[in-house]
C-alpha cells in the first residue's frame, strides 16, 4: 500500500468526505457521494487517478455501511 501513486491519498480521502450521510436507501441505484464534488474532484486529480481513488472509497464506504447495518439488526 506504500507504493501509491502521488496524490492517491489525498484523492481518496476527498472522496470519501464526500459521502452523503443518509442516501436513500430503498431506491435500487442510489448515489453514495456528493456527484458535483466528486466532479471537481476527478477534474482536480485527473481521470486515471480518480478512477483508483473512486474505486478503493466505494469500497471502504460500502463495507462501513454494510458493518453499520449488520450492527443495527444486532441491536
Amino acid at each position: 500500500m506504500n507504493d501509491r501513486t502521488a496524490g492517491y491519498w489525498a484523492c481518496r480521502n476527498e472522496i470519501i468526505a464526500v459521502r452523503l450521510a443518509a442516501p436513500h436507501r430503498y431506491e435500487p441505484f442510489t448515489e453514495l457521494f456528493d456527484v458535483a464534488q466528486l466532479d471537481a474532484i476527478r477534474d482536480k486529480y485527473g481521470v486515471d487517478l480518480y478512477r483508483e481513488c473512486y474505486a478503493d472509497a466505494l469500497h471502504e464506504v460500502t463495507e462501513a455501511a454494510n458493518v453499520t447495518t449488520h450492527l443495527r439488526a444486532q441491536g
